[in-house]
């Protein structure tokens, strides 16, 4: 579940995070969820998912976090995403070394809260696989075991440089997720997700073509239609991006496009999708995965994006990419 939600963006046929209704999900979404029983508690870490009415401020205050919501409207995602680095004792209930860096609620407004997610770094291994196994030990503990489960049997498996190790809990009314990673970095993350299923909320205004998901990561439907008018000077088409790819890696690429799909926050960057109409869907030429640190756009939204090229990337667990663009500038396209 986590891989699924967590690299949606990396697959383009991948329909991204599951939508909720703003009423909270109990037969419905045991009926929605075919031989799953419900969850034993939604109650996690003091804080009520599926619950209308919860002070979301006011657990965090009792964390001793400071964070103010994005703004939303009626039927909208309230979210909190707060980044820090907080001591571990923010979270006794998990590692006891280590950084606390990211905590996210999402609450759709005026209804339940139905997700939440933590991430802690660390930058001794042992201390993470510490986390990991306190975690997964704990949860286990009030849901009974996982429904998979990954540990590093070896130690010395975790200098390696890409690392996912997760553990996954699936209910009618709950999804759980925990992961021991790291992608190419110098530290060690352990994260969580909690997610009730089957929650839909109204996209905020300029949301582009998000309707019925997360904000955080969204998509336009399969067949959208590809960007019009004049290519802007210097692009270059995605569908030669990867024709030359041998030749243009390692260099910086322009490209022009449509996004398709985007996720925000993962693994400390955006990722977007990016199509102008050229290239074979069949041979996945089409699409090109661009990532950047600017959250500032949504799928429907034509820009401009300039990056170093790198080609053959493999993050493993199937996800691998003939072409990318990394830590892209992005700009808005004229319309046509």
């Amino acid at each position: 579940m986590w891989l699924a939600l967590v690299l949606a963006c990396v697959d383009p046929s991948n329909p991204g995070s599951p939508g909720v209704s703003a009423d909270a999900p109990t037969a419905a979404a045991a009926a929605e969820q075919p031989g799953r029983s419900a969850a034993p508690t939604r109650d996690v870490l003091g804080l009520k998912l599926g619950d209308a009415g919860v002070d979301v401020a006011a657990w965090l205050t009792s964390r001793e976090v400071s964070c103010a919501p994005a703004p939303s409207k009626p039927g909208a995602a309230t979210r909190w995403s707060c980044a820090g680095d907080w001591a571990p004792s923010l979270f006794p209930e998990r590692g006891q070394r280590g950084r606390v860096t990211e905590i996210t609620v999402s609450q759709v407004h005026g209804g339940p809260v139905y997700h939440l997610s933590l991430t802690r770094r660390y930058s001794v291994a042992d201390a993470a696989l510490e986390d990991l196994d306190r975690t997964v030990a704990a949860i286990k503990a009030g849901f009974g075991p996982p429904k998979a489960t990954e540990r590093p049997a070896d130690k010395a498996i975790l200098d390696a440089k890409l690392l996912w190790f997760p553990s996954e809990w699936q209910f009618a009314d709950l999804e759980v997720e925990v992961a021991l990673m790291r992608f190419g970095t110098d530290y060690w993350s352990v994260a969580e997700r909690w997610v009730v299923p089957g929650v839909k909320v109204t996209p905020a205004d300029g949301a582009g073509g998000a309707h019925g998901k997360d904000l955080r990561s969204a998509a336009l439907p399969d067949g959208a239609a590809a960007p019009t008018g004049a290519r802007p000077a210097g692009t270059v088409p995605i569908a030669d991006v990867y024709a030359n790819r041998a030749t243009m890696a390692g260099q910086p690429v322009r490209v022009w496009g449509v996004v398709h799909k985007v996720t925000h926050g993962v693994f400390g960057a955006s990722w977007y999708h990016l199509r102008d109409g050229t290239g074979d869907e069949a041979a996945e030429t089409h699409d090109l995965t661009v990532t950047s640190q600017d959250e500032t756009f949504q799928p429907g939204d034509l820009i401009v994006a300039e990056g170093s090229l790198t080609i053959d990337k493999n993050l493993g667990f199937g996800y691998a990419y003939d072409a990318i663009i990394e830590g892209a500038t992005l700009t808005r396209a004229p319309s046509p």
